[in-house]
């Protein structure tokens, strides 16, 4: 379909019992995502060390913690020695005038937080602690490399240039390869007729489609919420679509003739593992 898949895991903010990772778990998803990687290299978005640190929260010999996190909202970051961090980096609240302590939430334990922003970040402003070796050297690189395609500051189709090789890892191809090209999510129409995917009558039904976003809408519902305790006044029923993220994958369904499952989540950077599990229950069914 022309779609790019990135993983990133959870973390249990609410000490919920029973829903936070176990060691046997991170390794599990660990490698189950180097499985992912390996099987759709030109679909997913990620790299084995970004794995690793992820899930271990261990950077060469480094663990993940509030003294290490880059991203801080730098007036309110008083750590000292100050790590390595991002430059002018403020997490603001959604009154744009509120600043939050970090890019995650106010409570969360810093030594279990999963955020893959923050991991990838961490590794990437940290260059000189993998100037050790080649294969520490080239494990920031994949990192960095990996955040260029994400946010696509390599243009698509562009060959990544030559460097020295070495083998596979994770049954993944060699990213340091002249023949591997960097390419970013397709987020403009086309993708469908670019996949060659044409839907029939006969398949519609089998094509699902799986929309998300970071708030799903939460702009419009707060502007109609201190429209009516402000003002005493309903919204127009013309802005509702705005508040409805399901809408979005029934108007992609309608544009492309698919009939299947919609999925629409409010998961911003989970949306890909939501959308693989969600679908898991369907496709065993479909079988």
């Amino acid at each position: 379909m022309g779609l790019k898949v990135h993983m990133q895991l959870l973390s249990n903010d609410e000490g919920v019992n029973g829903f936070s990772w176990q060691p046997e778990e991170l390794a599990a998803i660990r490698a189950e995502m180097d499985a992912m990687l390996a099987a759709y290299p030109d679909t997913v978005i990620s790299c084995c060390y970004y794995h690793e640190v992820i899930t271990t929260g261990m950077m060469i010999d480094r663990q993940f913690g509030w003294s290490e996190c880059p991203s801080v909202t730098q007036p309110l970051d008083k750590r000292s020695p100050q790590p390595k961090r991002l430059t002018n980096f403020i997490r603001w609240a959604s009154d744009l005038s509120t600043m939050h302590r970090c890019c995650t939430s106010e409570t969360r334990d810093c030594r279990t937080c999963k955020d893959g922003a923050a991991h990838m970040s961490w590794v990437m402003v940290n260059k000189r602690a993998h100037m050790r070796s080649t294969k520490d050297l080239q494990n920031w690189i994949e990192v960095y490399e990996m955040f260029a395609k994400l946010y696509q500051y390599i243009r698509f189709g562009d060959p990544v240039g030559q460097r020295p090789g070495r083998p596979e890892r994770c049954g993944a191809p060699d990213p340091f390869s002249p023949d591997t090209r960097l390419s970013g999510p397709h987020r403009r129409p086309g993708a469908v007729e670019k996949s060659g995917l044409v839907i029939t009558p006969d398949i519609a039904p089998r094509i699902a489609v799986t929309y998300s976003s970071a708030v799903g809408g939460l702009d419009t519902v707060l502007k109609a919420d201190r429209m009516l305790m402000g003002q005493g006044k309903y919204p127009l029923p013309c802005v509702n679509p705005n508040a409805c993220i399901n809408m979005v994958g029934g108007k992609i369904s309608m544009m492309t003739g698919a009939t299947g499952p919609i999925l629409s989540t409010i998961t911003a950077c989970a949306t890909g593992l939501h959308h693989e599990r969600g679908f898991c229950p369907t496709r065993k069914y479909a079988r």
